[in-house]
């Protein structure tokens, strides 16, 4: 339980006791741990978020990587 605790799970501490509220902990679950059940075969939405998140290049830098990649310039 320290491990989840220090990894952020949300608890509070009164004494030696952890009190868990069940909505916080779902929403946790969701954004921190990966699911071991079904890997997902849909990675488009995890190539989004990387693309959404990337910076934005020059147009020489997208040359640069169309050349690379073997795409017409």
């Amino acid at each position: 339980m320290r491990a989840l605790t220090r990894q952020g799970m949300p608890c509070v501490r009164v004494g030696a006791k952890l009190y868990f509220d069940l909505a916080e902990i779902d929403s946790w679950i969701d954004n921190n741990l990966v699911s071991t059940a079904s890997p997902s075969n849909d990675h488009r939405s995890v190539i989004k978020a990387l693309v959404d998140g990337a910076p934005e290049i020059t147009a020489e830098q997208a040359e640069r990587i169309r050349a690379v990649l073997g795409g017409a310039a």
